[in-house]
This record gives C-alpha cells, sequence and structure tokens, in this order.
C-alpha cells in the first residue's frame, strides 16, 4: 500500500515554503525558513494549537529544537538568538484543521514523545534546556496520538530530516520532492510505501502495584516498551539472568533511571517485555492489556 502526501509550493520554489496534507485527515504540515516567517502569518491554522521543530546546524553539529504552542506562528516569532542563544533556519509546523485534535494535553504528550525518540536516535543536538513534562492522556487519546507521531516520522523523513533514523541506514526513503520551477505554486503528490517505517498496529498497558508500562507492537513484530513508563524496583528469582543482566545493563547506560524508562527498549516477545517490566516471570500475552482490557493474546489471535 502507498500513501499520497500532497506538497504545495507556497512561494512557487523548492528553497521556499511547503504545506502538506494528506486527503480524509486533519492534520497539516508546514516547512517555514526563517526568512518567510514573516510572511507566514496567514497560513491557514498557524495560529492554533500545535507542535513545531527548529532546525539549524551551529559549528559543532545540526540541532534541532522541539515545542509546542497553543498560537504556533506567535510562539515561533518569539524565538530570537537573544532569548534562545542559537539562530535556526527552518521550522517544521505541525497542526491541524479540527478544533480538539491537539489541546494543551496532547500537544505536551506530544511534544515530550518527539522528544525522547529524536534523544534516542542521536542524530541531532536537542537544544531544549530541560526534557519537556509529560501530560496523562487516555488510553484512547494517547492511541491517536501516537497515530500522528506515525505521520511525523514519515513526513521529516520524506523532507530529509533523519530525526528517527540511524544516518547510515542505507534503506532511505526516496520522495519525488518537486524541484525549483519558480512557477505557481501547484500541489505536488509524494507516494510513499508504509512498509519502509515502522508504524504502532497496537498499543497495550501493564499496570499493577508499582507499575506503570507501554507497550507499542510495531509492524516488525516487535514489542517497544516506550519511555516513561514505570518498571517495578525488585526482581525474583524467577526472572531469567539475561533479563536481570539487561535491567543491570540499562539502568548503567542511563536507560532506566528512578524505575523509569528513559527510552524506548524493544523486545522480541510479548512475554521477554512483561517480564522485563514487572521483575518476574509472566505470561506476557495475557498480562498487556489493550484500552478496552482485553488480553494482548486476544487481539492479536
Amino acid at each position: 500500500m502507498g500513501r499520497t502526501l500532497e506538497i504545495n509550493l507556497i512561494d512557487g520554489s523548492a528553497d521556499g515554503r511547503y504545506s502538506i496534507s494528506e486527503m480524509y485527515k486533519s492534520s497539516i504540515t508546514y516547512k517555514i525558513p526563517k526568512d518567510k516567517l514573516g510572511l507566514s502569518a496567514e497560513l491557514d491554522y498557524i495560529a492554533t494549537p500545535g507542535i513545531y521543530l527548529l532546525f539549524g546546524k551551529d559549528a559543532r553539529e545540526k540541532f534541532v529544537y522541539v515545542g509546542e504552542a497553543e498560537d504556533v506562528y506567535k510562539r515561533l516569532s518569539q524565538h530570537t538568538p537573544d532569548k534562545d542563544n542559537y539562530l535556526w533556519d527552518e521550522a517544521l509546523v505541525f497542526v491541524s484543521s479540527k478544533k480538539g485534535d491537539l489541546d494543551k494535553a496532547r500537544i505536551k504528550y506530544l511534544e515530550n514523545r518527539l522528544y525522547n525518540l529524536i534523544a534516542v536516535h542521536k542524530n541531532y543536538l536537542l537544544k531544549n534546556r530541560n526534557e519537556p513534562s509529560k501530560s496523562v492522556l487516555s488510553a484512547v487519546a494517547e492511541e491517536a496520538i501516537e497515530n500522528i507521531i506515525l505521520d511525523i516520522k514519515q513526513i521529516t523523513e520524506v523532507l530529509g530530516y533523519k530525526l528517527f533514523t540511524t544516518e547510515n541506514n542505507p534503506k532511505r526513503i526516496k520522495a519525488n520532492l518537486p524541484t525549483n520551477s519558480g512557477q505557481t505554486a501547484m500541489p505536488k503528490k509524494v507516494t510513499e510505501p508504509l512498509t519502509k517505517l515502522k508504524q504502532a498496529r497496537y498499543i497495550f498497558y501493564l499496570k499493577e502495584k508499582g507499575v506503570n508500562a507501554k507497550c507499542i507492537v510495531d509492524t516488525n513484530g516487535d514489542y517497544i516498551v516506550t519511555a516513561g513508563s514505570v518498571i517495578s524496583k525488585e526482581v525474583t528469582k524467577s526472572l531469567p539472568d539475561k533479563l536481570k543482566k539487561m535491567r543491570k545493563t540499562a539502568v548503567k547506560q542511563g536507560k532506566i533511571k528512578a524505575n523509569r524508562l528513559t527510552e524506548d527498549i524493544s523486545f522480541k516477545s510479548a512475554s521477554t517485555a512483561a517480564k522485563f517490566v514487572v521483575g518476574y516471570s509472566i505470561n506476557g500475552r495475557k498480562a498487556w492489556k489493550d484500552g478496552n482490557g482485553r488480553e494482548l493474546g486476544e487481539v492479536l489471535a
């Protein structure tokens, strides 16, 4: 299955502003060069709640700043060298044409998740002074936001930003991006095979005393326990030695701090992921449950 994105050259040239949208979806993405920001106040929904990424390059390396705002245009205008101590070159803005899709709680959750995903891959220096706080959402809202994250991953990849992939990955996505024509802006379509990027198929939760974890099952069949998950403090004799060692290593590497994951950790089975989380032997197909309380084994049967 392919995916069709409509990319509009707002200024009629490839080095100007883009708008990216998709039929039947309310999400809108804008790519805005710094020198075009003053012309962008009238863009549709630019003054509504959303997420933005600021890109630039200093003497050391390329960087990105992850931000959220209830009025994205106003917030972008507030990013100045005097306040930030850096000069950004280009912004990616993610907003929605549907009121309520990106309320304050959702954009805070989204900001935190994007920050942590970028931090894991380490392709860009993060300019945020601190890790953004993460809001608490319902299971249904979390699932909706995780799907938005998948869209953001794919769109940034299409536009050439290697935020969520390994730099030397030979399987780079190639997009027929519009070239500089100097003509009036016309919508351009880019078709991307979804199978080249991981996408969440199901989201499950494991909650018990001292444990509050989330697991995403992607299309590769991997079980990804996400950053922010709280795992058990203690382990029992029934936990396999391999997982005990894995826990200790994760602590030394800073992937676990105060029993909370600081980044996503991937497993090959539901039970291995569940054992790692609770600290004892357990059947993951029964322990993990979706937002409706159904066991993973039932959902994936």
